[in-house]
């Protein structure tokens, strides 16, 4: 009951019972964060689809990650998740993050270098009607961004799963216009 799937040397794990909630399932003794993530079985593809290209994603990220690392690495499984079942695995957060789009890319560029992902990565804010995991839509929009602008899908794919310089994968992406900016903030070095 912590995760809807991940990865392991072994190959894919995937938390079944995180996709077994329907209208009659009983739900008092859940916290508030298990009733909000729980879904019903016809989500199990989309998180297979999700955790397999985890598996495939192979990125050389020297030392912590960053915020923007991160969240492009869940945001291209989300991306890579939808070509593969049709649905990515978080269409919540989707659909309070678009209305908010331009704020929050504002807000992301300047956290993005940074190795905090509070308010972003695996955990909702407390007190704050801000849903948990916006780094995954983020990360999303930046790589469908990228595939989108690519005129060879299938080496945008691989592309996709192959990152070495995130910084030059943003900027190639081209995400910035989609929110209304011109360009993102320089690398940090």
């Amino acid at each position: 009951m912590n995760s809807g799937g991940t990865i392991s040397p072994t190959g894919l794990l995937i938390g079944l019972e995180m996709y077994g909630r329907y209208p009659h399932t009983p739900d008092a003794e859940l916290g508030d964060w298990h009733r909000a993530v729980l879904r019903d079985m016809d989500g199990l593809p989309h998180i297979m689809a999700h955790e397999l290209v985890h598996y495939q994603q192979k990125y050389e990220i020297p030392g912590e990650p960053n915020l923007l690392q991160k969240s492009i690495y869940e945001g291209t499984a989300d991306f890579l998740c939808e070509l593969i079942s049709g649905q990515h695995i978080n269409p919540q957060v989707h659909a309070w993050a678009e209305p908010r789009a331009h704020a929050l890319w504002l807000e992301f560029q300047a956290a993005m270098h940074g190795t905090s992902h509070e308010g972003w990565l695996y955990g909702a804010v407390p007190g704050s009607d801000r849903p948990a995991d916006l780094g995954y839509w983020m990360g999303y929009r930046i790589a469908k961004a990228y595939y989108q602008q690519a005129p060879d899908k299938v080496q945008a794919v691989r592309d996709m799963l192959t990152i070495r310089d995130f910084d030059a994968f943003l900027a190639r992406s081209g995400v910035a216009m989609t929110f209304g900016t011109p360009e993102q903030v320089p690398a940090k070095h």
